[in-house]
C-alpha cells in the first residue's frame, strides 16, 4: 500500500518542488531526479503486485475525499475564471454545472455508497503504469534538452520551463491516479486533472492559436467530465456503489446501459474519437514534449484505458456496437487523413487517431481475444508514438521545419555537417551557408 501511495504522490511532490525552483541547473537535477524516482517506483510496485495483482480499502479515505473536493472546488473556481476572463463562457458553465453536481452529490448524497477497495492493481492496470511511469519518465528526460534547445529557436515566448516541468509531473501524477483508482469518485478527480493539466499544456506558448487550442481542448473534455460526472451520481444513487469493479460485473440490462454510455462518452471524448477529435490535432501547438505525452503515454491513453474497464458491459448490445461505430469511422477516416498530410506532426496526430479507434473497436467487442489485441496495441502504439513525436521534434530543429518532403535532408547532415545529400547533385557548403540553407527550410540555391 505505501509503496502506491508514493508512486501516486512523488511525481505530485517534485512538481511542486520544480514550480518553485527557478535556477536552470537545479530545476534540471530535480527533472532529471524527478524522472528516475518515478521509473523506479513503477518497477517497484510492477514487481511486487502483477502476479497476484492487490485491491484494497484506505483507512484515509474520508479524509482524502474531503481534500479532494477542496481542490476540485478550487480548479473549478479557475476555469470558470480564466473562462470569463476570455469570454469562453461555456467553459465555465461546463465547468461550474459539472463541479457544483459532483459537490453536492459527495456531500448530501454520497450516504450509503460504498468502496470497499478503493484502490485496484491487476495485470491491466500493471500494464499502465509500466506505460505512464516509463514512458512518460522518458519523456520528462528528454524535455530537460528539449526546452533548452526551444527557448533558442523561439526567443519570442515567454520562458516559463518551471512551469512546464511541473505541470508534466502533476500530469504523470493524475494519470497514476486514474490507472490506480477502483473508487470512482478518485477517478473522475484525476479526470479532471488531466483535463486541467492538457489545457497548461496546450497553451504554453500564449500565441491566439495556443490559446484557441487549449480551450477547445477544454471544451471538448468538461463535456466528457461532466458525463463522467453524471453517471457517478447515476451509479452512485441507484446502485449504492463507488467500485468500478462491483459496476462492472453487473449484468448489462436497459437500466445500467444508460451510465455505461455516459462513461463510453466521456472515454471517446478523452480518447479523441471522432467527432471530438480536433482538441487532439491542435496539441500539436505545444513543445514537443507536450505531443508525446498527450498522443502517447497519459491524456489519450485514460480514454481507452476506461472502456475496457467498461469491456464486460459493452459487446453486443447498443452502446457497445455504438462504441465500435465510432472506433471504425475514426479508424478509416483518420487513415486517410493521414497519408494526405505533408506536415510530419499531422501525420503523427491523425495516425494517433487512427490507432486509437483500432484500440477502441478492440475493446468494445468485448471477446477475451480483442481485448488482447487492445491491450498490446496500447503497448506497442505508446512506445512508439512517443519516440516518433521526440524523433519529428529533433528532426524540426535541425532542418528548420517538420515538413516530411524536406526531412531528407537529414541523410546529408549525417555525412558531415555541411554536406549534402549526393542523390540530389547537391555541393558541400560552409557552415555559415548550411546555417542560412537551414533557416530557409529548403532545396533552393543549393541543389
Amino acid at each position: 500500500m505505501g509503496v502506491i501511495a508514493a508512486l501516486i504522490l512523488f511525481p505530485l511532490l517534485t512538481a511542486f518542488v520544480i514550480l518553485l525552483t527557478k535556477n536552470d541547473a537545479v530545476r534540471n537535477m530535480t527533472v532529471r531526479v524527478g524522472a528516475a524516482g518515478t521509473a523506479v517506483l513503477t518497477l517497484a510496485v510492477t514487481g511486487l503486485y502483477f502476479k497476484n495483482g492487490i485491491a484494497f480499502s484506505v483507512r484515509w479515505e474520508a479524509a482524502a475525499d474531503f481534500l479532494m473536493a477542496v481542490v476540485e472546488a478550487a480548479v473549478a473556481v479557475y476555469i470558470i475564471t480564466i473562462g470569463i476572463r476570455n469570454k469562453r463562457y461555456v467553459v465555465s458553465v461546463l465547468s461550474f454545472v459539472q463541479t457544483a453536481a459532483v459537490l453536492i452529490f459527495e456531500f448530501s448524497g454520497k450516504a450509503g455508497t460504498e468502496v470497499e477497495k478503493a484502490i485496484l492493481f491487476d495485470k491491466l492496470t500493471a500494464v499502465m503504469v509500466m506505460i505512464v511511469g516509463l514512458v512518460g519518465s522518458l519523456i520528462c528526460i528528454y524535455a530537460v534538452g528539449y526546452m533548452k534547445t526551444y527557448h533558442q529557436h523561439h526567443k519570442e515566448f515567454k520562458e516559463r520551463k518551471s512551469f512546464f516541468f511541473s505541470v508534466l509531473f502533476l500530469f504523470l501524477s493524475a494519470m497514476f491516479g486514474i490507472v490506480l483508482s477502483n473508487n470512482l469518485t478518485w477517478m473522475y478527480f484525476s479526470w479532471e486533472l488531466t483535463t486541467l493539466c492538457s489545457f497548461l499544456l496546450i497553451g504554453y506558448t500564449q500565441t491566439e492559436e495556443a490559446k484557441a487550442n487549449s480551450f477547445r481542448a477544454l471544451v471538448i473534455n468538461l463535456a466528457g467530465g461532466l458525463a463522467f460526472g453524471a453517471a457517478i451520481i447515476f451509479i452512485g444513487r441507484m446502485y449504492k456503489t463507488m467500485e468500478l469493479s462491483v459496476f462492472t460485473s453487473m449484468t448489462p440490462d436497459p437500466v445500467i446501459l444508460l451510465p455505461v454510455f455516459l462513461l463510453a462518452f466521456a472515454a471517446l471524448t478523452k480518447s479523441a474519437q471522432l467527432p471530438f477529435s480536433s482538441w487532439l490535432l491542435g496539441a500539436m501547438v505545444a513543445p514537443t514534449p507536450t505531443s508525446a505525452l498527450l498522443h502517447s503515454a497519459t491524456m489519450v491513453k485514460a480514454g481507452v484505458y476506461l472502456i475496457i474497464r467498461l469491456a464486460p458491459l459493452l459487446g453486443n448490445n447498443a452502446v457497445g456496437k455504438t462504441v465500435t461505430y465510432v472506433g471504425a469511422v475514426t479508424f478509416l477516416a483518420c487513415s486517410l487523413m493521414a497519408i494526405s498530410q505533408s506536415d510530419a506532426k499531422k501525420i503523427l496526430a491523425y495516425s494517433t487517431l487512427a490507432n486509437l479507434g483500432l484500440i477502441v473497436i478492440c475493446a468494445s467487442i468485448g471477446t477475451q481475444g480483442s481485448l488482447w489485441a487492445a491491450i498490446l496495441l496500447i503497448i506497442f502504439h505508446a512506445v512508439s508514438k512517443s519516440l516518433l513525436f521526440i524523433s519529428v521534434g529533433s528532426a524540426e530543429h535541425q532542418i528548420g521545419n517538420r515538413n516530411v518532403e524536406n526531412m531528407d535532408l537529414l541523410m546529408g547532415m549525417s555525412k558531415g555537417a555541411g554536406a549534402l545529400h549526393d542523390d540530389r547533385h547537391c555541393r558541400n557548403v560552409s557552415g555559415s551557408l548550411w546555417n542560412a540553407h537551414i533557416q530557409m527550410g529548403g532545396y533552393e540555391g543549393f541543389c
